[in-house]
């Protein structure tokens, strides 16, 4: 069963995936690829930073899943996660403007190539589904990057946003329920037959 750290097992599946996609090249070393704030990327390169969490109503289920014979569970809720992905180089001037534009090139290829994050790849209590996670660009305008990108002191960086979908949150409700153990069938002629 998916547990309640399904939020973090998505950021540290991406973060696996760009690891092992993006080095040795163009980062040289997957530590410096990471879960962070990208206002304080401490010595990562690549930081993943998930920062707007929603209901995913296209994907809502209604119906009670069955856990066993004597227990259902209500239906899980159902979320898109949104992160904001940001390269940061040392380099100096315009050597730092490559660096930075060539992590993110790569970033883009890497996720468009791996569009859904399979199985395999998956982190934590994700581990348990049989289906990979969908990860998909998410086209921002400059303004609604700037108004995420909201870090006093701290200059606006380009940065990509991508979304996650459906991930599922599962319920910790059940209901007992009894199997169907008896069952009266009763006739009634209607009419004369003749």
């Amino acid at each position: 069963m998916v547990s309640y750290s399904v939020v973090m097992d998505v950021g540290n599946s991406i973060v696996e995936l760009l690891k092992r996609e993006l080095t040795p090249e163009p980062i040289d070393k997957p530590e410096k690829v990471g879960l962070c704030s990208p206002n304080e990327p401490e010595d990562f390169q690549l930081t993943v930073h998930l920062y707007h969490i929603e209901e995913n109503g296209n994907y809502r289920q209604n119906d009670m899943m069955i856990e066993n014979k004597n227990r259902m569970r209500y239906p899980p809720l159902s979320l898109k996660l949104h992160y904001l992905i940001t390269a940061h180089s040392k380099g100096k001037g315009s050597a730092k403007s490559e660096d930075e534009g060539r992590i993110l090139g790569r970033v883009m290829q890497c996720l468009y190539d791996h569009s859904v994050i399979e199985s395999n790849l998956l982190q934590g209590s994700l581990k348990e589904q049989e289906e990979g996670i969908r990860i998909a660009f998410n086209q921002m305008s400059y303004d609604e990057l700037q108004r995420i990108w909201a870090y006093p002191n701290k200059p606006y960086k380009l940065s990509l946003s991508y979304m996650v979908e459906p991930v599922l949150l599962n319920s910790t409700r059940t209901r007992n329920v009894k199997r169907v153990t008896d069952v009266r069938v009763q006739l009634n002629q209607k009419g004369d037959f003749k």
